[in-house]
């Protein structure tokens, strides 16, 4: 089950790096030189996201409701608030998990994962998680289909990320209980 949290987590990484252009554009931005340099502006978020991936002492699974946690509240952002100036703070939001995801997923991933096999199930796993990136743009283009619009389809990553936040919180509080019971 893994391999589907590193897939999905893939695909809501890719969401804002290939989305706030488009959202910037329906938003009124209209020069280039400004939606890229908006654009890039959200995208510094991803290394600090790395950097508290780093700074923070928590097991895997806090620190992946983490990444979700603040993925599909910048998702929520962009997909429901209708300003240019919005959309940069809620990528920046959703730019932050998805520095945090990256790390945390795999160290996740690979943490139980004897020494021997590590380099085999690292390239699975960067197969799983490149599966994630290419269905990104095509679940996009799908759930814009199904909901009308680019909003409706962020917002469906904003759901699916708030209940992977959900269920790794719900898995954290398991794992602790049955440790100290």
């Amino acid at each position: 089950w893994r391999g589907a949290v590193s897939a999905f987590g893939m695909a809501a990484f890719l969401v804002t790096a290939i989305q706030t252009s488009f959202l910037l554009t329906e938003r009124g931005v209209v020069s280039p030189a400004e939606i890229g340099k908006w654009s890039a502006v959200t995208m510094l978020a991803n290394p600090v996201g790395a950097l508290i991936f780093g700074l923070l002492a928590w097991r895997m699974v806090p620190k992946l409701a983490l990444s979700f946690a603040l993925m599909a509240v910048g998702h929520f952002i962009l997909a429901t608030v209708p300003h240019w100036e919005s959309t940069v703070v809620g990528a920046t939001i959703a730019n932050l998990g998805a520095g945090m995801i990256l790390p945390t997923m795999i160290t996740w991933t690979l943490s139980d994962v004897p020494v021997d096999r590590r380099g085999q199930c690292t390239g699975i796993w960067m197969s799983i998680a490149f599966l994630g990136q290419f269905l990104s743009p095509q679940s996009i283009v799908g759930l814009k289909l199904l909901t009308g619009s680019l909003g409706g389809a962020i917002l469906v990553y904003a759901f699916a990320g708030a209940a992977a936040a959900v269920i790794a919180v719900v898995a954290a509080l398991r794992t602790r209980s049955a440790a100290t019971g």
